[in-house]
């Protein structure tokens, strides 16, 4: 659960290739009505198992597996924000 309690996460191990949608935000989390800031890091950090040489975000141009420990990040210091909810709208940068 990140983005969204549905998020789907479509990995092709023969293309080591990773469809994250709009869970991997490497630059911010954005809109945050129904995603649960508290679980996104860990749910990021599942994704690093896999064996990733390109990753496709739901928004913003495919990289590498940076994109995924930069997300991992970002959650990180989201959830560690005072008075961050579940359910607030906040941009972190």
């Amino acid at each position: 659960e990140a983005h969204s309690p549905d998020n789907v996460v479509v990995y092709v191990p023969s293309k080591k290739t990773l469809f994250g949608g709009c869970m991997i935000k490497p630059k911010s989390l954005g809109w945050l009505k129904h995603a649960n800031v508290m679980t996104w890091e860990q749910s990021a950090k599942n994704l690093l198992r896999f064996e990733v040489t390109h990753v496709v975000p739901g928004h913003g141009k495919w990289g590498d597996r940076s994109l995924l420990e930069k997300t991992v990040e970002v959650a990180k210091r989201a959830a560690a924000q005072p008075g961050i909810m579940k359910t607030d709208f906040h941009l972190v940068r």
